[in-house]
C-alpha cells in the first residue's frame, strides 16, 4: 500500500501544506482496535479509511479511528437516501 497512488497523493498534499505527520508500519489488521494495539497507541491517535458507494461513485472517507461513521451526515452532504460500503471485490487492492 505504501506505493499506491492515493497514498502518494495524501503524502504529497501533507508535504505541500507543511503538515507534519509520521508513518508507522505494522502487520495488517482488521479493526481500528487491532491497529491501535499494534501501534501501542490510543485509538484516537489513528485514522481509518472507509470506501463507500455514494450516488453511484466510490468515495474515500478518512476519519479518526475513535469515531463512528455518521451515515446521515454523508447522505445529507451528498443529497442521497442510499449509501453502502464497498464490497471486498469492489475495494481497491492498492489505494
Amino acid at each position: 500500500m505504501e506505493d499506491g497512488p492515493v497514498y502518494q497523493r495524501i503524502k504529497a498534499l501533507l508535504a505541500d501544506r507543511g503538515i507534519p505527520y509520521r508513518e508507522m508500519h505494522h502487520p495488517p489488521t482488521r479493526t481500528s482496535e487491532e491497529s491501535a494495539r499494534a501501534r501501542g497507541e490510543e485509538m484516537a491517535v489513528g485514522g481509518k479509511a472507509l470506501v463507500l458507494m455514494v450516488r453511484g461513485e466510490f468515495r474515500l472517507f478518512v476519519l479518526s479511528a475513535a469515531l463512528k461513521l455518521d451515515s446521515r451526515k454523508i447522505k445529507d452532504r451528498f443529497g442521497t437516501r442510499k449509501l453502502r460500503f464497498a464490497t471486498r471485490p469492489e475495494r481497491p487492492h492498492r489505494l
